[in-house]
């Protein structure tokens, strides 16, 4: 009995003693490498979702410029007007036009007339606009800016088929002068995307152009 009783109390001894030595090699080893897949796994969820939101984000912005950029030449086209000595041209590349714009001077809101272009090249689509002077009509200040940087745009323009359908064609008439375009199409592709989007603005004062 004795002799049992002695080899309980040096087995609970030799425990002990394990206990008290904490982890061997071995064991920090693999709790080490267990931590490091763990907070790789993590790593890797948070990058991937923060590409995710950044992706979405980009996509977001994107559509936003073009809402403006279409709303804005939209309602510039519907504002234009017919004057002789500044006539409407239209090309695949650009677009050209008298329009009355409301501009802050310093001091309060004035309206004058002014020349409005939009010219596609080397891939980024610009806009500018000359202010002109009512009685001279000299050009007497102007602005510049780069709207957005797109793989491919052109204009469209609408004439009427002899069947009374509608054709759309990438130059606007000079010769006779046609006046203002009824419709144009905007067709414009992004960076990095297969597909275009299409935008038809109309003009109601504007006239369809006559196939010769």
């Amino acid at each position: 009995m004795i002799n049992k009783e002695d080899s309980l109390r040096e087995k609970q001894g030799k425990i002990q003693q394990a206990n008290a030595r904490g982890f061997t090699l071995v064991e920090a080893v693999i709790a080490i490498a267990l931590f490091v897949v763990i907070a790789i796994t993590a790593y890797s969820a948070f990058r991937s979702g923060l590409l995710a939101y950044g992706r979405v984000e980009a996509d977001l912005g994107k559509g936003y410029e073009i809402k403006m950029l279409t709303d804005l030449m939209n309602q510039e086209l519907r504002n234009a007007m017919y004057y002789a000595d500044f006539l409407f041209q239209g090309e695949s590349d650009s677009i050209s036009f008298p329009c009355r714009l409301r501009r802050y001077d310093g001091k309060k809101m004035t309206e004058d007339l002014y020349l409005v272009t939009y010219r596609f090249r080397s891939r980024k689509l610009e806009r500018s606009e000359k202010k002109w002077r009512k009685k001279s009509l000299r050009e007497e200040e102007g602005s510049s800016e780069s709207l957005l940087e797109l793989e491919n745009f052109r204009f469209q323009f609408a004439y009427k088929k002899k069947n009374d359908g509608v054709e759309w064609r990438s130059e606007w008439g000079k010769k006779p002068y046609l006046g203002l375009p009824r419709g144009i199409r905007a067709i414009l592709k992004e960076k990095g995307s297969s597909e275009e989007t299409m935008v038809q603005i109309l003009i109601p004062h504007g006239v369809l152009g006559v196939i010769q």
